[in-house]
């Protein structure tokens, strides 16, 4: 979990606090300042991740750049990245069909297990009705196979709880941050686009201050990542109206600096609006983690906290065979739509030169053995190069792991030995055994920020209250009654937060490759005599 500052009690804490809120009435300029050089570090750092990303995205959308083609050239786009994502999501997505997909252990109230009735608070907030875990999770895990991060997913309290997520490109990392823990590193730093009514109405909530200071857009310092590229990644356009003022808004949370370097306070958060201080520092309240988003990576990098895409080993390729395939259309294009070779003075009448299948053509007595009409170029070399594409789309199945055999598929020939049955789909299964274990590592990690916010902030005045979900029992009762630093100290016992069902789900696909190993032999007439029906 997250690293905590030794040393530091809470008064101490509360001291640090006043001395953080001083400097933000005398000095708002250094936290700003502090806010955007980090932003820079970690953007700065990052530089080549994000591009990749980019890219790695607009394969996943079909999208492509062809350069400055000809009108009649094609322009062919396969949809293999896009098939290879959703063929692993569909496999990881059966898990959360188990409603018992969620088990927590190791939780005592009053020396009493509590852990059922835990795992039941958190199905409860999971359920499609309310935070919609399974569905957004899944789209997480769809994000991370395409560009290698998954969506970052930040459980958060309003009258109830609520899973936001936003893009990994949205979300700014410390760079020492570690592979694999969402809480490591010294800061995190959530960046907007908002509209400036909406920081209006959360100014008059008292939510946020110097609100009427803030001006649209962000300045030189403020814009790293335009609201047009956004807007570029979704597949659509900026294209807001005259009214719709929008603002840059980062939230940073994590370890804060003074002005020296030395620590002001250990895990806090604060936000700005362009380079406006809008919500002063304030120590942020969790105990096991710094800050409630959390993030994974399928494929981990051993030294990075960004991880590798499904797709991103086969990426080049896939470039390679769209290219190659609209030189096949285009030199396909000169057969079908054929250049011909006219010679209008032998037509009898010179300026009937419409021709169309079917039209008689009276052409004159003379250069008899010379053709009015000739075709040009009606020699092809398609076959050559689906011989060529072929071979780099067999490539590209055994590059992105999802083969046919794993996805469900009969496969591309009709005779496929039982040999490479075998091979095949264990190679890839066994790459997906371990993909699956970081991806159930992600949803315990996303569980465990949930259950912290839930236990932080779910009372008696909360509807429904948590007696009215779970009945009368030692647990409900503690969250009712509990003070806010009495649930703290409940937070540092042990909890141990499961996401079943991934692994497992991945255990049966192994299954079905016994399945279809067995019935390779009981078709074989060799040994089909030997099986008994019945019996099996």
């Amino acid at each position: 979990m997250a690293d905590n500052i030794e040393g530091i009690d809470d008064k101490e804490l509360k001291d640090r606090q006043e001395v953080a809120t001083a400097l933000a009435d005398e000095d708002e300029k250094h936290f700003v300042n502090y806010c955007i050089e980090c932003a820079r570090e970690s953007r700065d750092s990052r530089k080549d991740v994000l591009n990749a990303m980019s890219l790695l995205w607009d394969a996943y959308q079909n999208m492509m750049d062809f350069g400055d083609k000809e009108e009649w050239q094609s322009r062919v786009v396969t949809n293999k990245p896009f098939a290879a994502v959703e063929r692993a999501v569909a496999i990881i997505r059966k898990a959360f069909k188990n409603p018992n997909y969620i088990t927590a252990e190791g939780i005592e109230v009053n020396d009493q297990d509590m852990s059922e009735e835990v795992k039941k608070a958190l199905t409860y907030w999971c359920s499609p009705q309310k935070s919609d875990f399974p569905r957004k999770f899944a789209n997480a895990t769809r994000m991370s196979m395409a560009v290698g991060l998954s969506l970052e997913l930040i459980p958060r309290w309003e009258k109830g709880m609520i899973l936001d997520w936003t893009e990994p490109w949205k979300i700014l990392r410390d760079p020492d941050a570690l592979p694999g823990e969402p809480w490591s590193g010294n800061y995190w730093i959530h960046e907007e686009w908002i509209d400036k009514w909406k920081l209006e109405e959360y100014g008059k909530e008292g939510y946020y201050i110097n609100v009427e200071k803030v001006k649209e857009g962000g300045t030189e310092t403020g814009i790293e990542i335009t609201k047009e590229e956004i807007e570029r990644k979704k597949n659509q356009f900026w294209q807001r109206s005259k009214y719709r003022k929008s603002v840059l808004v980062r939230e940073f949370n994590g370890v804060i600096l003074d002005k020296d370097g030395k620590l002001l306070l250990p895990n806090a958060k604060y936000t700005i609006a362009a380079e406006k201080l809008i919500r002063k520092p304030s120590v942020i309240p969790f105990v096991n983690i710094k800050w409630p988003g959390s993030s994974f990576a399928p494929i981990p990098h051993i030294l990075r906290y960004d991880g590798r895409g499904l797709i991103e080993g086969i990426f080049e390729i896939w470039k390679m065979l769209n290219k190659m395939l609209s030189l096949t259309m285009d030199d396909f294009s000169w057969v079908v739509n054929r250049m011909r070779e006219i010679v209008p003075e032998l037509f009898l009448d010179p300026a009937d030169l419409d021709l169309y299948p079917g039209k008689d053509i009276y052409r004159t007595t003379e250069h008899l053995d010379q053709s009015v009409v000739r075709d040009l170029l009606t020699t092809s070399s398609i076959d050559k190069i689906l011989a060529v594409a072929q071979y780099m789309a067999q490539q590209i199945d055994n590059g992105d792991f999802v083969s046919e055999f794993i996805s469900g598929l009969p496969g591309s020939r009709s005779q496929i030995t039982k040999g490479e049955v075998e091979i095949k789909t264990e190679q890839n299964l066994g790459i997906f055994d371990s993909i699956g274990t970081e991806v159930e590592t992600g949803a315990v990690n996303v569980g465990y920020a949930m259950y912290e916010t839930m236990v932080l902030n779910w009372n008696k005045e909360s509807r429904p209250s948590p007696i009215r979900v779970l009945g009368n029992n030692p647990f409900t009762l503690f969250l009712e009654n509990a003070s806010f630093n009495e649930k703290k100290d409940f937070l540092k016992e042990n909890c141990d937060i499961r996401i079943v069902g991934i692994s497992a789900q991945l255990q049966r696909e192994e299954k079905v490759k016994l399945l279809m190993a067995l019935k390779q032999y009981a078709e074989s007439p060799l040994f089909n005599p030997y099986f008994k029906p019945k019996e099996y």
